[in-house]
Formats: C-alpha cells, sequence, structure tokens
C-alpha cells in the first residue's frame, strides 16, 4: 500500500483481511497518525 489507498475505509478493509499498514505513511493532515517501519 502507498499513501494513496491510505483512507480510513482502506485502511478498515485491510485490518479486517489481516494485512498490517506497517510501511504506509500516513498523510501529513492526520489528526491521528500511526506508526509505521520506516527501514521496510
Amino acid at each position: 500500500m502507498d499513501r494513496a489507498y491510505e483512507g480510513d475505509k482502506m485502511r478498515e478493509f485491510a485490518k479486517k483481511q489481516e494485512f498490517t499498514a506497517a510501511i504506509v505513511p500516513p498523510k501529513k493532515n492526520r489528526k491521528h497518525p500511526w506508526n509505521y517501519d520506516k527501514k521496510l
């Protein structure tokens, strides 16, 4: 995934599929940004 897919609906869908968005950095305007693995 990349930032084009970092929306709430896509993230919720990914969680239901048991994916983790470990390498998707949040957009700068997010009120509640998440942690991600910068090395990946």
